[in-house]
C-alpha cells in the first residue's frame, strides 16, 4: 500500500506506517517496550528539522501524471510537526469510449472509471477524474469518501496543476509516548486514531539518531505467525505481546522490524 493510503489521524499522516510494511499493519496491546518509562521531552539529537528521503513519486490513481512529495519533520521539545507539500498533475478531460480504447491500445492502460463507464452508461462520454472535485477556483481531494480541503489550482491544456499543503502536530502524552531502549535507540509509540476497530491500539517505530539524521523500523511481515498474535482481520495483525528494551536489536537483526524511513537533516528552505 502506498503512502497515499497512509497510517492515527496525526502520526499516521506524519510517518506513514502502512507504506512501511506494505498493506499491513501490527497493533500492540501496551507501549513498547514494556520495561522502560515514558521520556517527558525528545531527546537533543532527534529535535531539528528533517526530511524523509524514502520519499517518491505516487501513482496510486490512473488519473495522476505525478505527484511529487516532499515531507519535512520538525521535532521540538514536545511535539512532531510535519509540513507535507505534494505538486501534483491531473489529466482533466472529457473522453469518448472510442478514445479509451485507442489509449488503451496505445498504452496498455486503462482508466477504471472509463472502464466502468462502458458497463454502466449509454451516455458515452464521461469525466476522467473521479476523486476529486472541482468547486470555484480550489480542487477538493475525495478520500475514503469524505471531502478533503480545497487547494488553488491552475490549468494548462487539458492538466490540472496544484499543491497540496498540509500540516499536523502531535504532542508526547496520551496518544504519543517516547521511550528510550539503548543509548542509540528509541521506541516511539503512538494510537491509533483512523481505524474503528483498532481505535486505542498501539502502532510502534524504532528510531535510531545517526549522525546524519535518523532511521525508523517498523514492524513487518515477519512478525506473522507470531504466538503472540490472537487476532488477524484485512492485514490488521493484533498482539499482545511485551517486548524488553534487551530484544529489540535482535528483533531488527531478525527484520521483525525492518527500515522503512531514514530523515536526514534538511538543507535550505522549504517551499
Amino acid at each position: 500500500m502506498h503512502r497515499s493510503h497512509h497510517l492515527s489521524i496525526a502520526l499516521i499522516a506524519i510517518f506513514g506506517v502502512l507504506l512501511l510494511t506494505g498493506c499491513d499493519s501490527y497493533y500492540f496491546a501496551r507501549p513498547q517496550p514494556a520495561d522502560r518509562k515514558d521520556l517527558r521531552s525528545f531527546p537533543r539529537a532527534m529535535q531539528g528539522r528533517w526530511v524523509d528521503v524514502f520519499d517518491n513519486e505516487e501513482s496510486g490513481s490512473d488519473v495522476i501524471l505525478s505527484d511529487s512529495l516532499q515531507t519535512i519533520y520538525s521535532i521540538d521539545r514536545q511535539r512532531i510537526w510535519t509540513l507535507e507539500a505534494s505538486s501534483v498533475a491531473l489529466i482533466d478531460r472529457t473522453l469518448t469510449l472510442e478514445t479509451a480504447e485507442r489509449e488503451r491500445s496505445e498504452h496498455g492502460n486503462s482508466f477504471t472509471s472509463l472502464r466502468e463507464q462502458r458497463y454502466d452508461s449509454i451516455a458515452g462520454r464521461m469525466d476522467t477524474i473521479d476523486n476529486f472535485i472541482l468547486h470555484g477556483d480550489r480542487i477538493h481531494p475525495v478520500e475514503d469518501d469524505r471531502l478533503g480541503m480545497g487547494y488553488p489550482f491552475r490549468r494548462r491544456g487539458d492538466t490540472i496543476f496544484f499543491v497540496r499543503r498540509d500540516t499536523t502536530i502531535m504532542e508526547l502524552g496520551h496518544h504519543l509516548k517516547l521511550r528510550k531502549a539503548s543509548s542509540n535507540l528509541y521506541v516511539l509509540n503512538f494510537r491509533d486514531g483512523v481505524s474503528k476497530e483498532a481505535r486505542g491500539w498501539w502502532e510502534v517505530l524504532l528510531v535510531r539518531p545517526s549522525q546524519q539524521g535518523f532511521d525508523i523500523f517498523a514492524a513487518a511481515k515477519r512478525l506473522n505467525g507470531h504466538p503472540a498474535i490472537f487476532h488477524e482481520r484485512s492485514g490488521n495483525h493484533y498482539l499482545d505481546l511485551d517486548i524488553r528494551a534487551d530484544e529489540l536489536e535482535g528483533m531488527i537483526r531478525d527484520s521483525a522490524f525492518v527500515q522503512g524511513m531514514k530523515l536526514v537533516r534538511e538543507v535550505g528552505k522549504w517551499k
